[in-house]
């Protein structure tokens, strides 16, 4: 347990710092990478949490056999030694070994119990988190009735309607929901919204999203874990945007920016992890609209050297940390 627990003090550190190394430089990243760099790059913050990191522990005593020969001189020389020694020296020793108290061991060290503190809360933050995810689940589909007018839906992803909900969003892993309002759609925004939402669907948003609840899990100690789990559904809404932009001329843009306005004045912000929320804030529409009006494309081979420079930062931050912590 010790051993887990300082790995994961490692690996919160350099996780920390490689998401505030992505913070400062934000600024600068936004104009010069696309949006969806932008989204994936906080996968790598993720992964330098989960990362195995090595923790130098204190080596066994090694034995060294000696030869026998040796071994005999060894005791012999030893023993003469021994005897040439006073015996006022050896009743000194035998005095001060008894004035020596007794102290008694501790039976569970500090670094076990904050291991058994943080692996305690860890577990119990999941289950709280899946058990309400659970229960959202099942009242939203108690309240909801199968929509099966619509075309081009991908066989796996079932469409429903209920009244509970105000936007439209996608639920669940192993089978994906898209829930639709129970309110009266024009035909033109439905069209966006299965374009939004489909998105999502293909990119495998949710996953993604479910991988970054269990890191923030496991590192429930950490705030920059927050932070970083707050990026990513931000830039995930807005690389959504900008992907579904990419197939539409600037009169489309229009509508569908309209589309996103009106669902912005008429839904109730509430906060559903592990699903894709279409509506947003009022602070985050601005962003999402002049992201719809720019052209930026990041290259396979920038983004390759991005994740590459990453994991060689991330091992040295790992390494400069390890020495740091548990010299």
């Amino acid at each position: 347990m010790e051993g887990i627990f300082k790995s994961i003090l490692l690996m919160s550190a350099a996780g920390s710092v490689l998401a505030l190394v992505l913070l400062c430089i934000k600024p600068v990243t936004k104009r010069l990478f696309s949006p969806r760099w932008q989204y994936c790059i906080w996968l790598a913050v993720l992964i330098a949490m989960v990362l195995p990191v090595k923790v130098s522990l204190p080596a066994e005593p090694v034995l060294i056999t000696m030869p026998e020969n040796t071994s005999v001189q060894t005791q012999q020389s030893v023993t003469s030694e021994n005897r040439q020694e006073p015996a006022q020296h050896t009743a000194f020793a035998e005095t001060e070994q008894s004035r020596v108290p007794n102290i008694p061991d501790i039976p569970v060290s500090l670094a076990r119990l904050s291991g058994f503190l943080w692996l305690t809360a860890a577990v119990l933050l999941i289950m709280y988190r899946i058990i309400k995810y659970a229960v959202f689940l099942r009242t939203i589909k108690k309240h909801s009735v199968p929509e099966c007018s619509l075309e081009n839906i991908p066989k796996r992803l079932t469409v429903r309607k209920t009244e509970l909900l105000d936007a439209p969003l996608i639920v669940g892993l192993i089978k994906p929901i898209l829930y639709l309002p129970q309110t009266e759609i024009k035909e033109d925004e439905l069209d966006y919204i299965l374009l939004h939402e489909l998105t999502h669907y293909r990119r495998r948003d949710l996953l993604y999203k479910w991988f970054a609840m269990l890191v923030s899990s496991i590192h429930w100690f950490n705030p920059f874990v927050y932070i970083v789990s707050r990026q990513i559904d931000e830039e995930c809404e807005i690389s959504c945007d900008y992907e579904v932009c990419k197939s539409l001329t600037e009169p489309q843009k229009n509508d569908y920016m309209a589309m996103i306005l009106d669902l912005a004045r008429t839904s109730v912000r509430k906060n559903r992890p592990l699903t894709t929320q279409m509506a947003s804030g009022k602070k985050m529409l601005i962003r999402r609209f002049m992201t719809m009006k720019t052209k930026k494309t990041t290259s396979k081979f920038v983004s390759a050297l991005s994740a590459f420079f990453c994991c060689i930062f991330n091992f040295q931050v790992c390494h400069e940390a390890e020495r740091t912590l548990f010299p």
